[in-house]
C-alpha cells in the first residue's frame, strides 16, 4: 500500500467507462461493476460517486425501481461478480457545490461558535467519523465493502475526515474525497446542533494550502444549501473537477472553531 506522502497518482481511468455518463436524471448512470478502491477513485475523477446496497430489502427495492430502465438500456449494467443492483453509480445532471470562498454561516451558527470551546481536527478519528456517518441510516449505503475501500483510500491520502471536537468528544464532522481541485463531501453527521455546518466551514478554510476551490455536496440537500450550496450543470462541474491529479492538499493542523468567525 502506498502513502499520502508518496503523492499517489490517480489510477488508470479505464476503470470508469465514459459511455455510462448519459443519464443521471434521477436514476443511476450505471449499476454493477466490482467496487474497489481503484474503481471508486476513478469514478470520482469522472464526477461519479457510488451508493451501494447490501441488505436484501434494499436490493429488492432497487431492482423494482430501476429494472425497467435497465431493460430498455437506459441504465448500463457493468460486469459484476455480485448482484448489480447492489452497486449504484450516480452523476446528477445538477451538481450541488460550494465555492470555498462563499461559505455562509448564519447568525445562530456563529453564536454557537462564539459561545463554545469547540476545536476542529483532520483525520484524528477517521473510523469514528465513518461509524457516526453510517449510524442507523436507511438505506444503509455505507456498506462493509465501501468502508473497506474508504479505509484503503484514507491510508493513501485520498479520503479524509474533518472533525469537530468538544473536549475529548467527537461531536460532528464529515468525510470525503480530497481530489486535486475539488473536495467531494460524501457524508456528514452532527451530535450537537450545527456541528456539521462548522465542519464544512472549517474544511473550506483548510483548502488555502492547495488547489481545492470547490466543495462538492453532490445532490440537493437543504442542510448544505443553507451554507451556500448551489446547483451547477454536470458539464460545468466536470470542467471544475479538471484532470486527474494527486490527492488534494489541506491544512491539517488542529484549530479553534472560533477562527471561523474571522472573515
Amino acid at each position: 500500500m502506498t502513502t499520502a506522502s508518496a503523492q499517489v497518482p490517480a489510477p488508470s481511468l479505464e476503470f470508469w467507462p465514459e459511455a455510462t455518463l448519459g443519464m443521471g436524471l434521477g436514476v443511476p448512470v450505471a449499476i454493477g461493476g466490482d467496487l474497489s478502491p481503484e474503481s471508486l477513485l476513478a469514478a470520482h475523477h469522472h464526477g461519479v460517486f457510488c451508493l451501494p446496497r447490501s441488505e436484501a430489502d434494499d436490493l429488492a427495492e432497487a431492482e423494482a425501481t430501476y429494472s425497467p430502465d435497465v431493460q430498455t438500456g437506459d441504465i448500463p449494467v457493468l460486469p459484476s461478480t455480485a448482484n448489480p443492483y447492489g452497486t449504484q453509480w450516480w452523476s446528477p445532471y445538477l451538481r450541488y457545490v460550494i465555492p470555498t470562498d462563499e461559505i455562509r454561516l448564519g447568525r445562530t451558527v456563529r453564536k454557537k461558535i462564539r459561545g463554545s470551546s469547540w476545536t476542529t481536527r483532520v483525520n484524528e478519528d477517521f473510523t469514528g467519523v465513518l461509524d457516526a456517518c453510517r449510524g442507523d441510516r436507511k438505506p444503509r449505503w455505507i456498506t462493509e465493502t465501501l468502508v473497506d475501500c474508504l479505509k484503503d483510500l484514507h491510508q493513501d491520502g485520498w479520503v479524509k475526515s474533518i472533525e469537530v471536537w468538544e473536549g475529548g468528544d467527537l461531536i460532528g464532522g464529515l468525510f470525503g474525497f480530497a481530489l486535486d481541485q475539488v473536495f467531494v463531501m460524501s457524508s456528514t453527521f452532527s451530535r450537537r446542533p450545527h456541528a456539521a455546518k462548522i465542519a464544512i466551514a472549517d474544511l473550506a478554510r483548510r483548502t488555502d494550502l492547495g488547489n481545492i476551490r470547490l466543495l462538492d455536496a453532490q445532490g440537493h440537500n437543504d442542510y448544505t444549501v443553507s451554507v451556500g450550496a448551489r446547483g451547477i450543470p454536470r458539464a460545468e462541474y466536470l470542467q471544475r473537477l479538471g484532470p486527474a491529479g494527486p490527492p488534494g492538499v489541506l491544512d491539517e493542523q488542529p484549530a479553534d472553531a472560533r477562527r471561523l468567525l474571522v472573515p
